[in-house]
């Protein structure tokens, strides 16, 4: 890659990342409104699913959360429960989305329970 497409896929994967974080954040808010008793959702799945997908479409090469994905074999489930810890550190809505979600302000963080209830797809082997 030259230097300037290298800084191409540099912001790119950024902004990959970003969308991708806020799939799971958009998880987290509804499940948060759905343990409130609210219904409805600020954007329906398939629109932040479609973010995601335009993102990687602009992508110069494909994404790094897209390889580490591929290379460790992960499911859908087992990507949104990385992205939920990276989260932690690069978003700073989701602690206080974790303890939303867990319903005590002392569980702002992400537990496999959190991941069970919230994220799409969730399945029991991923803790094999």
């Amino acid at each position: 890659m030259s230097e300037v497409s290298s800084d191409n896929w540099l912001e790119a994967n950024q902004r990959y990342l970003t969308v991708a974080l806020a799939e799971v954040r958009f998880a987290l808010e509804n499940q948060a409104a759905r343990s409130d008793g609210k219904t409805g959702e600020a954007k329906s799945r398939t629109e932040v699913e479609a973010e995601v997908k335009r993102a990687a479409e602009t992508m110069p090469a494909p994404p790094t959360l897209e390889v580490l994905t591929a290379t460790f074999g992960l499911s859908a489930f087992e990507r949104a429960i990385l992205l939920l810890c990276a989260g932690m550190e690069l978003d700073a809505r989701i602690a206080g989305l974790c303890a939303a979600v867990q319903g005590d302000p002392q569980r702002a963080f992400p537990t496999f329970s959190l991941a069970l209830a919230a994220l799409p797809q969730p399945h029991w082997s991923a803790i094999n």
